[in-house]
């Protein structure tokens, strides 16, 4: 419990300092009250993510621990932090996803938790399964469901716990969204004129996914 709470407070004080950058990195944050032009966002960030996982890999090795468990907190700690981003930014950054995504692949090339021809199928139906449904969405509803980085950060996880697993984790992923929408509905249907429910970030679902797929395809 302490080690996700802290976690998530290192994120919550990243993602306050952070400041706009490029479209490129797929991360937008809201303006910070100072800024200090010497500062880099991206390598706080970086350096962040780095240090908890030194500190959790040193951790590991001083207490003994096998190196699966290790990798799979590692892989825990990394969705914690994209979700504790993604719900005060809206937005999930490429500098996470995308190493994350090798990082799973590294260690499926050495069968850590699937082969590798899995976690590349992983890999490539989590990203298809995301950017399907935003097209879909996108031609029935005129506007975007998901966002580019749902569809790296399912690609991770993928990556990580291989086709058989990931296939899994949409599904447990819209099992929060849907319990809120109908929750929503109960609430307003009573109303003349029903309140829009708030567009609301996947990526906290998908992490909660991804933390129970990784658990349960290990054990």
């Amino acid at each position: 419990g302490r080690l996700v709470c802290g976690v998530a407070a290192a994120a919550e004080e990243i993602s306050q300092k952070m400041v706009q950058l490029d479209t490129r990195t797929n991360l937008a944050v809201k303006p910070m009250l100072y800024r200090n032009p010497h500062r880099n966002p991206k390598k706080q960030l970086a350096a962040v993510i780095a240090a908890v996982a030194g500190v959790m890999l040193l951790a590991g090795l001083a207490i003994g621990v096998k190196s699966i468990l290790l990798y799979a907190l590692l892989f825990g700690i990394a969705l914690v932090l994209l979700a504790a981003v993604d719900i005060k930014t809206g937005y999930l950054p490429d500098m996470v996803t995308r190493p994350l995504i090798v990082a799973g692949l590294v260690l499926n090339y050495f069968h850590f938790f699937a082969s590798f021809t899995d976690a590349c199928l992983g890999a490539g139906v989590g990203y298809f399964v995301i950017a399907a449904s935003n097209f879909l969405h996108q031609r029935l509803r005129r506007q975007a469901g998901f966002g580019g980085g749902d569809a790296k950060m399912l690609a991770a996880i993928g990556a990580w716990v291989g086709f058989n697993a990931v296939v899994w984790v949409p599904a447990l992923a819209l099992i929060g969204p849907l319990v809120l929408t109908l929750s929503h509905f109960v609430r307003n249907r009573r109303a003349r004129i029903p309140a829009e429910m708030p567009p609301a970030p996947f990526g906290p679902w998908l992490a909660a996914a991804g933390v129970v797929t990784m658990f349960l395809s290990s054990t």
